[in-house]
């Protein structure tokens, strides 16, 4: 289509929908935050206590015709994303193989030694145990993931025969993907990524309403279209 009608809303290049209310802010803060601090407890990242909203440091959330896309992180550590509406990745900023990966190589280097004084509480079973809690505690269970054994499992090192305490897991089907890191430094999770559907985020049934747009709206996105074309729009559909 090249023409527009009343009812129509021009997506962004990440198909956010390109307008935003306080009432929206403080929904998505609410579905985030609850979400997060529902993760911590099921493996206890704060230890027995749960994130707080004075723990929050950072917080930015876009919408998306289907749901909530953004992040919110807990004492510049503890860091939730969210896409399409649902959870998609948590990490640790102090332990996650991001921290090793950078792009300064000595700052990686010194990481790395820095983790091979580090005592490791965790064995090569006991890490694995801790990945496979980690996403059953998240309501992943077998019949819901077919998952069988892991794909990826592995002990990370700095070079031959000096292994890191850092381990990771991976889990895919047909139905979802995890890929779990933990830290044998803190015997937890310090990575999770999910490609599933699963863990969505609740969405009130007066979503369009809350960013002023009435029920009807149609959402629509660009089609590249090579100059001097007018623009073409076709209609989202997730």
């Amino acid at each position: 289509m090249t023409n527009l009608l009343t009812n129509m809303i021009v997506l962004g290049l990440s198909q956010e929908i390109p307008t935003n209310t306080p009432a929206w802010q403080a929904y998505a803060f609410h579905a985030m935050f609850t979400n997060a601090q529902h993760i911590s407890s099921c493996w206890k990242l704060n230890g027995e206590k749960p994130f707080t909203t004075n723990m929050v440091t950072f917080f930015e959330a876009k919408p998306n015709p289907i749901g909530v896309q953004g992040g919110i992180s807990f004492n510049n550590q503890h860091v939730f994303a969210y896409r399409y509406g649902r959870f998609s990745y948590s990490g640790n900023k102090l332990y996650g193989s991001h921290v090793i990966l950078s792009d300064d190589v000595e700052k990686n280097d010194l990481e790395m030694q820095k983790w091979l004084r580090a005592t490791n509480l965790l064995t090569f079973k006991k890490a694995r145990k801790i990945a496979e809690n980690a996403f059953l505690s998240l309501g992943f269970t077998p019949n819901k993931t077919g998952f069988k054994e892991p794909y990826d499992a592995r002990e990370w090192h700095y070079e031959k025969g000096k292994p890191l305490p850092l381990y990771s897991f991976g889990w895919k089907s047909e139905y979802a993907a995890i890929s779990v890191e933990v830290s044998g430094i803190i015997s937890n999770v310090v990575y999770f990524a999910n490609s599933s559907p699963e863990l969505k985020l609740a969405q009130p049934t007066n979503y369009l309403e809350m960013l002023g747009l009435p029920t009807n709206t149609v959402f629509v996105r660009r089609r590249p279209q090579p100059a001097p074309l007018p623009p073409r729009f076709e209609v989202y559909q997730p």
